[in-house]
């Protein structure tokens, strides 16, 4: 595990920076690990794959891609700005949304055990 967030600890960009830093490589890097896992995981001497028929191609396959267009978002204010995203983020300094809408209906839901809700 890279990263565990404490009950309770709020989140901050920093930490998010940090662990993205530790997890991101580069595709031939990723490529080299995987392999070496499918290499050391010998998957098609293993007796339990064995026994219902499946077999690994170690090999990696190739895909067609494309790089899809990003969603642009439109904030109003005193003049509606169409914004595109920066390094993958949007930012709301000095734009308001388009269009609030009250919010009729909601709820809020806690996966916390009691223990961790202090008994409650």
């Amino acid at each position: 595990m890279v990263c565990k967030i404490a009950p309770k600890q709020r989140c901050v960009k920093k930490l998010v920076a940090e662990m993205n830093k530790k997890t991101a490589c580069r595709p031939a890097a990723r490529q080299k690990e995987i392999r070496g896992f499918v290499t050391e995981a010998n998957f098609n001497h293993d007796p339990y794959l064995q026994e219902f028929g499946i077999k690994v191609d170690p090999r990696m396959c190739e895909l067609t891609g494309r790089v899809l267009p990003h969603p642009q978002l439109q904030y109003g204010g005193k003049a509606f700005t169409v914004v595109s995203p920066k390094e993958g983020t949007w930012t709301m300094r000095g734009h308001k949304f388009l269009a609030g809408i009250p919010v009729h209906n909601w709820a809020l839901l806690c996966f916390a055990s009691a223990d961790e809700r202090g008994g409650q």
